[in-house]
């Protein structure tokens, strides 16, 4: 049993510098704004009536944002399109996310 030990404490302090660098990033990424914990999509069908039946029904997203501070939630609405817009502007963020951690790395 000492020997597991050991060496799962050789493992730990050889990589005690990435641990700390992990640390340092998750505690700089939280500072300033209340950061991201959770996200909740549903989608609900919205309905029109024109003398007393429905004559349209058009889809909509629920959408929910919770984060780590008190009392900082955000719920909202939106259409498909504004959904597609969320989705480009993230696919976007993430290139740019890839190319800084890649700049990080080479410096």
């Amino acid at each position: 049993m000492s020997h597991f030990g050991g060496s799962l404490q050789n493992k730990v302090a050889s990589h005690t510098a990435q641990i700390a660098t992990v640390i340092k990033k998750a505690t700089l990424t939280d500072q300033v704004l209340p950061s991201f914990v959770y996200l909740d999509v549903a989608v609900d069908v919205r309905l029109g009536f024109a003398e007393g039946r429905v004559d349209i029904a058009a889809p909509v997203a629920l959408v929910y944002i919770d984060t780590d501070a008190d009392k900082k939630e955000l719920w909202f609405q939106c259409s498909k399109q504004q959904l597609h817009f969320i989705r480009e502007e993230i696919e976007t963020a993430l290139k740019k996310m890839d190319a800084a951690e890649a700049w990080v790395g080479r410096n």
